[in-house]
């Protein structure tokens, strides 16, 4: 279990960061037609959220933060697909920064727990070799 929170914990920095230079691009007037793969890296990272806070819960690892990130990941979505909407016109850089702010702390998060799954099943290993 820890090479998949590994792994997962690196797929979440990588879609997390795609998905964060993709927008501040797209923020910024560029790059728009790459908005679909802007979406695919928010999507992923989300995908890959709700994994490790699976594997969380399998494994028993701080389940209560678990169905946060979890549920941070469903907000992620829900805030994605309806932010263009959201406060039109001149304040809608509000939206935006809350946006960006919102996927910075799925990241966090997703790391968060990765790290912890990761080590839980380290020290379970550790554990289970000793006695």
């Amino acid at each position: 279990m820890a090479g998949a929170a590994r792994a997962l914990k690196h797929l979440i920095r990588l879609a997390g960061g795609g998905a964060l230079l993709l927008g501040l691009a797209i923020w910024a007037g560029y790059l728009f037609s790459w908005l679909p793969v802007h979406i695919v890296f928010g999507a992923t990272l989300v995908l890959a959220m709700w994994v490790i806070a699976a594997l969380a819960f399998r494994a028993g690892v701080r389940q209560g933060f678990a169905a946060v990130v979890f549920l941070w990941g469903i907000g992620v979505v829900m805030f994605g697909r309806v932010q263009g909407r959201i406060l039109p016109g001149p304040m809608h850089w509000t939206i935006r920064l809350a946006h960006l702010l919102a996927g910075g702390i799925a990241m966090g998060l997703g790391v968060a727990l990765a790290a912890a799954v990761e080590r839980s099943a380290g020290q379970q290993v550790a554990g289970t070799s000793e006695t």
